[in-house]
């Protein structure tokens, strides 16, 4: 009794519960939907990315570029293949009798410290494969002074040169570290000065490439590849075949112990931050990445619907470009057909007809088109920039020396022919800055300060006055447009520094002024962008440091009028270019300065600024913010071409009240103390500029400061004027200076 009870209490249990579940299916027909749609939800937050393609409609341009960027993050499932953690790093060293000398030390006092600071990571092995026309393999041991040695002792130099042999070394090391460690990514740093035959260098290069093959098959993606040429003799082409990915690889050429450092520096960073991963695109329409291949008869093939992206890091970012005639077509067919694409949910989607899939993951294109006259501008520089980096492209592939010429003549006269009135177009600036810039340099030129006050009657006084308060009228709309051209320059100067780039180097090319192995050199170092970059200074400030500076500038806040009540409003007391007085160009917030010319010729002055050459001081003071722009419309006619990162002509200058040419700023002076603490932030800037005539570059100290008072007490005349303003004026701002400017580590 109790069991049949039992049974049916079970059977009524088994019942309710089928029926329940029935109910929520019937009732809730997404329930099972939902469930599943949150565990791809889960997995894509694994993957994240967007697909944006932007279509110029004013600008007439024959490709729309496809931008594609995102993220992985660590817990992507079907990533985990494609990530590795442990690392093998492979030195391969050109140890030939070239080596020898400082050459070959050079490379051990950069290397010592490398291995030294590595050796101790235990997921990474280290090894060494010194080569000349032989090989010999070296293990580098953990501890770092027993590293040390190792390299002391065996890293010399001796034989010949074979890069057949030093790839056949590097192929076995490599394929011991496949076998042995399948999960370590193989990085190789390749170091020579050497110039060896076309078919030994190939058969080298063809014998790694069937090795990288096999390598791909278990990680996924190519080893990285560190090329580093020593001296101006070597051949770039042999180290550049060892690259098989420019993602995945890096050129550079070193001709003293600092740049080598420097190489293996670059090197650690991309080595031990590296975890790469591939990932699999697929578009909806045949894209390509080279356009000025893709416009030429022969590459048809340029165009591609797949394409493997390899990911350093967790962050990626691609461009890719997209026939504009195609994509206006294939939309054309797709809204023909009824319209939008299919949601996951079954839903229409009219927004979002066309996808791009990553890893097989969809990603909604999102689709802007742009009309208006600047944007459009912006990507026609996008584009052309695109073309430009392209032609840089083509000449790297050649290596033969009449092709490369041959090539190089027909780019240079696509330049002059074909894109010449585009670039200008391009580059020119706004025709309503142009005429504001004229007028406001013919105000400030000398002969105009001349003619207005040569007769000296009413009339030329009354022509004087008129013509202060245009100026100041002008400089005044000038200012309030400025932040609109700003971004202009920005744009414009860096497509200008790359057609300099390219058209020097083709120029070099025709004139046959330098070696090959030079050419080929200076193509590698171009095209990987690495190099280029440490030909400046070491005082130039980085892209990070300018942004951090303009961040800086921006916090800075107006003192109130409680602030300034006890400056003078006097007329003629601040910036003459504006007639505005000291209290209006405080409450501006903007520095005010005592200008002069300044003789920058031998450039001792940068690096101690204390020798500055101070020729003239004038005694007008002007406003940082109209400083710039009279400095602005004196550098409007500069050359085209200049490679300087700074807009301002380095031969800039305009005239004060007396006539003097002035083009630097020497000395600030402050209201107050409020006028200091918004001012001070401006100083390094003005002060780089009065000594380099450039304003990305640190300035090393303020000792400038000094010698423009010394200038003023030991060299100006002693005028009323002169000694009221070094009493009543330079001594107060220099006290606030002293007061508030400390140095390291006080």
């Amino acid at each position: 009794f109790l069991l049949s009870n039992l049974a049916s209490n079970i059977n009524n249990s088994i019942f309710c519960a089928s029926s329940f579940f029935f109910i929520v299916i019937k009732k809730f027909p997404k329930f099972k939907k939902m469930e599943e749609k949150k565990e791809t939800s889960d997995a894509e937050t694994a993957l994240k990315a967007t697909a944006n393609l932007t279509i110029s409609r004013g600008y007439k341009l024959p490709m729309a570029k496809l931008h594609v960027s995102g993220s992985i993050s660590d817990g992507a499932d079907d990533l985990k293949a494609s990530k590795v953690a442990q690392r093998a790093i492979i030195f391969v060293i050109d140890r030939s009798g070239s080596m020898s000398g400082s050459r070959i030390n050079m490379v051990k006092e950069a290397l010592k410290p490398f291995v030294e600071e590595i050796c101790v990571d235990e997921n990474t092995i280290l090894k060494l494969v010194l080569f000349d026309h032989n090989i010999e393999y070296v293990d580098i041991p953990r501890e770092p002074s027993n590293a040390r040695s190792v390299i002391e002792k065996r890293v010399h130099a001796q034989g010949g040169t074979d890069f057949h042999k030093a790839s056949q070394g590097l192929v076995e090391s490599s394929s011991k570290i496949l076998q042995q460690f399948p999960s370590y990514q193989l990085t190789v740093i390749m170091c020579s000065d050497g110039e060896v035959g076309k078919q030994n260098a190939e058969r080298g290069h063809q014998h790694w490439k069937e090795f990288v093959a096999e390598y791909a098959k278990v990680h996924k993606i190519p080893p990285y590849v560190e090329t580093i040429g020593i001296s101006s003799a070597h051949d770039a082409d042999v180290l550049d075949g060892f690259i098989c990915d420019d993602s995945a690889g890096n050129y550079c050429k070193c001709v003293d112990a600092q740049s080598i450092g420097e190489a293996f520096k670059n090197a650690q960073n991309e080595t031990m931050g590296r975890t790469a991963t591939r990932l699999h695109l697929r578009f909806p329409l045949n894209v390509c990445n080279e356009i000025y291949q893709k416009q030429s008869a022969k590459a048809s093939n340029a165009s591609f619907a797949a394409h493997d992206l390899i990911v350093s890091n967790n962050e990626f970012s691609a461009d890719f470009w997209i026939d504009v005639h195609a994509f206006d077509n294939a939309r054309a067919s797709t809204k023909g057909r009824g319209g939008g694409a299919s949601t996951a949910d079954g839903d229409e989607d009219d927004d979002a007809a066309l996808f791009i899939y990553i890893n097989e993951r969809r990603v909604a294109i999102d689709i802007r088109e742009i009309r208006g006259t600047q944007e459009c501008q912006y990507e026609a520089i996008d584009f052309y920039n695109q073309v430009l980096k392209d032609m840089l492209h083509t000449l790297r592939n050649i290596t033969d020396a009449a092709q490369l010429k041959l090539k190089a003549q027909q780019i240079e006269s696509e330049l002059n022919s074909d894109y010449i009135q585009t670039f200008e177009a391009l580059t020119a600036e706004p025709v309503e800055k142009q005429k504001m810039q004229k007028e406001i340099k013919r105000l400030l030129s000398v002969d105009a300060g001349a003619d207005a006050g040569a007769t000296g009657d009413d009339t030329s006084d009354t022509a004087a006055a008129f013509m202060v308060q245009r100026r100041a009228e002008l400089m005044k709309q000038y200012k309030q447009m400025n932040q609109v051209w700003k971004r202009h320059r920005t744009v414009v100067s860096a497509f200008q520094h790359s057609l300099g780039c390219v058209k020097q180097l083709i120029r070099e090319i025709i004139l046959g002024q330098v070696r090959m192995q030079e050419i080929r050199q200076h193509i590698l170092d171009l095209h990987f962008r690495k190099k280029h970059a440490k030909r400046i200074s070491k005082l130039v400030l980085s892209d990070e440091a300018l942004a951090k500076r303009q961040e800086m500038y921006e916090q800075v806040t107006a003192p109130d009028e409680k602030q300034c009540a006890e400056i003078t409003d006097e007329v003629g007391t601040g910036c003459y270019l504006s007639t505005l007085s000291k209290r209006e160009v405080v409450l501006d917030a903007d520095p005010l300065w005592m200008c002069g010319r300044v003789n920058r010729k031998g450039g001792a002055a940068v690096s101690n600024p204390e020798l500055l050459q101070i020729e003239y001081l004038s005694s007008d003071l002007v406003s940082d913010s109209y400083f710039r722009m009279a400095m602005e419309a004196a550098s409007s006619d500069r050359n085209d071409n200049n490679e300087e990162s700074d807009e301002w002509s380095a031969k800039a200058a305009f005239s004060d009240s007396s006539r003097q040419l002035i083009n630097a700023r020497l000395f600030p002076i402050y209201g107050n103390l409020a006028h200091y603490k918004c001012a001070k932030p401006f100083v390094s800037e003005a002060l780089s500029h009065t000594l380099s005539g450039r304003r990305d570059i640190r300035c090393v100290d303020f000792n400038s400061l000094n010698a423009a008072i010394g200038f003023m007490v030991s060299r100006s005349n002693l005028t009323h004027k002169n000694v009221k303003r070094v009493l009543y004026e330079v001594v107060p701002s220099y006290r606030l200076w002293c007061a508030h400017s400390f140095a390291k580590p006080y």
